[in-house]
């Protein structure tokens, strides 16, 4: 793993050639991260070095606002930064209450989770439709790079037909950046108070239970996974075959 302080990178990763339904995922292909707003010189250079010259950044304007990422026109990196408001729910009534609990927030969380599907269909249509256009790799990355990052990475690789114990390796793989994490978020004030450091855990780790609760919802709504690339994110049968073409081996 890089050194986070010297090149900024959190939670940046590739994801692992996992066997698919017709081969195998095209080594260093997708990459997942957390924000890049501590990213150095080193961190770019690290980037360049593993041709990771695409990144697609799923934040709200709000998240790009406090935490902008320091990419220069002379970088080589391509940055694709939808603006939108979008988010997934509100934890920080419950992180910050009194009364919370470490259950209310994990129930937080697998309601946010259940939420993406349908807001993030824009987005997650524009990252895979990038990938079909400009090609990989491609980085995707969120604020923790767990979360929303997790899901768009979960979903394509279900949709590619790794097994479910790969992907779930895949996300709990962020898990190794929770303490980071933690340290971020450790006594944030927010519009609902100070974030309760004995409530952080739900928070800063990766639960499968979120992920089911994810899949759940998408399943109700579309049906599979490929229902909902089609219909859900408008993505033609060319652009499947494209998308399946740059990212397996058969």
């Amino acid at each position: 793993m890089d050194d986070l302080a010297t090149t900024g990178l959190f939670n940046f990763r590739a994801v692992k050639p996992y066997k698919t339904a017709r081969g195998r995922l095209r080594e260093n292909t997708l990459y997942r991260a957390g924000a890049f707003d501590a990213l150095t010189e080193v961190g770019k250079a690290r980037m360049r070095e593993l041709g990771v010259v695409r990144v697609f950044d799923v934040r709200n304007r709000m998240e790009k606002g406090g935490r902008p990422v320091p990419f220069e026109p002379d970088d080589g990196i391509t940055l694709f930064a939808p603006d939108h408001g979008i988010t997934t729910g509100d934890l920080y009534p419950v992180a910050c209450s009194v009364d919370g609990t470490q259950a209310d927030v994990a129930r937080e969380m697998a309601v946010s989770y259940s939420n993406v599907p349908l807001l993030f269909r824009g987005i997650f249509g524009d990252y895979l439709r990038h990938g079909v256009d400009e090609g990989f790799p491609m980085v995707i990355h969120c604020t923790a790079g767990k979360d929303r990052t997790g899901i768009a990475i979960a979903m394509l690789l279900n949709w590619l037909g790794v097994s479910r114990e790969d992907m779930i390796e895949d996300y709990l793989a962020s898990n190794a950046g929770a303490e980071e994490l933690r340290r971020r978020l450790a006594g944030r004030d927010t519009h609902a108070g100070k974030l309760r450091e004995d409530l952080l855990g739900p928070i800063v780790i990766c639960d499968p239970v979120y992920l089911d609760a994810m899949f759940t919802a998408l399943e109700r709504d579309f049906g599979d996974v490929d229902t909902y690339f089609r219909e859900g994110l408008g993505l033609s049968e060319n652009d499947l075959t494209i998308l399946r073409d740059r990212l397996e081996h058969v």
